[in-house]
């Protein structure tokens, strides 16, 4: 992973990530070893929370996609990895924004539901639920 590519965005639509898509991991260890880590880095880099638990949700039996993906979002963080928060003075308007996607696991028939609220142009909660 030491010469990537820049990577706009963290993941990508397609393929669809599901279980029964892809050959499984021999060694799903170092998968999981990554996602664990991945977890810790969302407390900085919000913008990641979605990809990272949805990732998770295949920690039991992941495949060559899950882990691609997984390598992606790694390339995301590698290319912005001068990427922060920047408070500035008099900046601080709170705005929140919500959205669902209903019934969008297909395998479990569940929902995603996630919320995010910024303190001025910063997002300082961000949370999703699937």
């Amino acid at each position: 992973m030491t010469a990537t590519t820049a990577t706009p965005t963290p993941m990508v639509g397609t393929p669809k990530l599901t279980v029964a898509y892809g050959s499984p991991l021999v060694d799903i260890h170092e998968y999981q070893n990554v996602i664990c880590k991945l977890q810790y880095v969302c407390i900085t880099r919000p913008k990641i929370a979605f990809c990272v638990n949805k990732l998770s949700q295949y920690m039991n039996a992941p495949c060559d996609t899950h882990w691609k993906a997984v390598k992606r979002v790694l390339m995301y963080l590698n290319s912005t990895m001068n990427y922060g928060l920047y408070f500035t003075i008099g900046q601080f308007d709170l705005v929140g924004y919500s959205d669902a996607d209903w019934a969008s696991i297909v395998e479990e028939r569940r929902s995603t539901i996630g919320y995010c609220t910024y303190l001025g142009s910063n997002p300082i909660v961000v949370t999703t639920n699937l």
